[in-house]
């Protein structure tokens, strides 16, 4: 079964196609490359042994992706084209709301002239803001801080009217939390054309030698440390996590859900750098910043709705190893 990955070609789509491929789907990746790089389709050859259909496109060129679906009888997508920066979207906020609430709008349109009404939406947890209950439920109120998050919200919104609008059409949307780590290969991490913009590649980084220091943004929440708390969930695991939701997708029509994606408990950044630093036996040098706008204090997922409706549960550890089953 053919299914598409907008956005295919990043940390997060990258790990989904190798989610699809390893659970017997056919993935084929649709990304413009403007913040990743083609070495990604190299290195997903080398890791499943054969050739990557791909095609170098933005999802808001309808005239480019109708075709692209219709000719690749894709079944349904999975959508991961978002920018995803969080202090980049609060100094540049068009620049979000053009590629991700404009980039759905596009996307839904080619889906729905080519026919193709199945889709998985890479959301995320920013939509909820700063709660104020935790863990958050996928029912909690949602206020965003930054544009990012608002773009991810009015996403869902358009999405849950197509749905509605046409019974044809099915969609889940995944709420992650912090996506952190790399496949077990090592090659799948969070590399940017842009920026290294995910903690555990910032970590990596002062380890090898790369950066001197990792900065860490605000040191006087109300927390334990005094630093945010997040919900870290492994990369293998946010990936397992769309297999899950694409199979619900795929057998449902007329459906809007939403889950969260997350481990169900939260981690300060200083707790974060202690257990790198006990895992690897090496001393991470950081330095206390002040708070980054647009983040929130503390926020940690609820998990149930996902581990019962989708069968779907973490299974590895901060350091990617393997835990026991709850």
């Amino acid at each position: 079964m053919n299914v598409l990955i907008t956005g295919g070609a990043g940390y997060i789509g990258t790990n989904i196609y190798l989610a699809l491929f390893n659970h017997g789907y056919n993935p084929i990746i649709v990304d413009n490359f403007s913040t990743s790089d083609k070495r990604r389709i190299n290195e997903l050859e080398k890791l499943t042994g054969q050739s990557v259909d791909y095609y170098t496109c933005d999802i808001q060129d309808i005239d480019k992706m109708v075709p692209i679906l219709k000719d690749n009888g894709i079944a349904a997508v999975i959508d991961a084209a978002g920018y995803k920066v969080t202090a980049e979207s609060v100094t540049n906020p068009l620049k979000y709301y053009q590629n991700n609430t404009s980039g759905v709008v596009n996307l839904l349109m080619a889906m729905q002239k080519a026919n193709v009404k199945k889709i998985v939406f890479s959301s995320s947890a920013s939509v909820y803001g700063d709660p104020e209950i935790l863990p958050v439920e996928e029912t909690s109120e949602t206020i965003p801080v930054s544009p990012y998050g608002t773009t991810k919200l009015q996403s869902e919104q358009i999405i849950r009217d197509v749905v509605i609008s046409d019974p044809e059409w099915s969609a889940i949307s995944l709420r992650y939390f912090n996506p952190i780590g790399q496949d077990e290969s090592g090659l799948l991490d969070d590399y940017s054309n842009v920026m290294t913009n995910n903690v555990y590649d910032s970590i990596l980084e002062v380890l090898n030698g790369t950066r001197d220091h990792l900065d860490v943004y605000g040191s006087d929440y109300d927390t334990k440390d005094g630093t945010p708390v997040r919900d870290y969930i492994h990369i293998t695991d946010l990936a397992d996590g769309h297999i899950s939701a694409l199979d619900r997708v795929l057998k449902s029509s007329n459906n809007f859900e939403i889950f969260n994606l997350g481990c169900g408990n939260g981690v300060t950044v200083l707790e974060l750098i202690d257990i790198f630093e006990h895992h690897t036996g090496k001393k991470i040098p950081h330095e206390l910043k002040g708070r980054r706008i647009g983040d929130a204090p503390v926020s940690y997922a609820d998990i149930t709705k996902a581990e019962k409706i989708l069968g779907w549960t973490p299974k590895r550890s901060l350091s990617g190893e393997k835990i026991e089953s709850k």
